[in-house]
């Protein structure tokens, strides 16, 4: 994914970015699931992480995935009524 966006993926820099971002993600997650059970966690703190968690997330500058096109439910519905013939 990087690759095919142009990145250096052997960047130093780049590297640390997503140590970064997956450790915040990892500390934010492990923040909410304690909140979820019941243990007394700061809704600052919860908050705080989970913001600079998307915000080192978004410096990254990943290349959005690409989505698969639903078909439409007359096409979806062609399709059912050749499958049944």
């Amino acid at each position: 994914m990087l690759v095919a966006a142009g990145r250096d993926v052997r960047s130093v820099e780049l590297i640390a970015a997503i140590s970064r971002a997956a450790e915040l993600q990892a500390i934010s997650e492990q923040l909410r699931a304690d909140a979820l059970r019941g243990l007394p966690v700061s809704a600052d703190d919860l908050v705080r992480i989970e913001r600079l968690s998307a915000a080192a997330l978004r410096a990254l500058h990943l290349p959005a995935a690409a989505s698969k096109q639903a078909p439409s439910l007359a096409d979806y519905l062609e399709q059912q009524q050749r499958a049944a013939e």
